[in-house]
């Protein structure tokens, strides 16, 4: 909570909420985006969709990535690629194929 903030207890209260399981299950249930909780996790894969069960099962065996500019190399054509996959049907293989040749040749233009 900003130490300029004319409400600190109130903003503390919210940023309290919105980090909650209860308010990260609804998010969950009204948008589908995933809590970063893995209790919560755990809890959504049981009735999950084939896509979302992906995701999560993939979850446990992540790490956290730095937060450097380079991580943007990966970040964005992973984004492309997510919503090839999900929002518009594509086939997994050939559309981490492209995100992977991108990566790569994105790492290789900055060598």
């Amino acid at each position: 909570v900003s130490t300029y903030s004319e409400y600190p207890k109130a903003a503390q209260l919210f940023a309290d909420y919105i980090a909650s399981d209860k308010m990260l299950m609804k998010r969950y249930e009204m948008t589908k985006s995933i809590p970063p909780v893995q209790s919560l996790m755990e809890e959504i894969i049981v009735d999950a969709d084939e896509a979302t069960y992906a995701i999560i099962a993939q979850g446990f065996y992540s790490d956290a990535m730095p937060s450097i500019p380079e991580m943007g190399y990966l970040w964005s054509p992973m984004a492309s690629a997510i919503t090839a996959m999900w929002v518009n049907g594509k086939e997994p293989k050939s559309v981490l194929d492209h995100a992977r040749a991108i990566i790569e040749e994105q790492i290789a233009f900055q060598e």
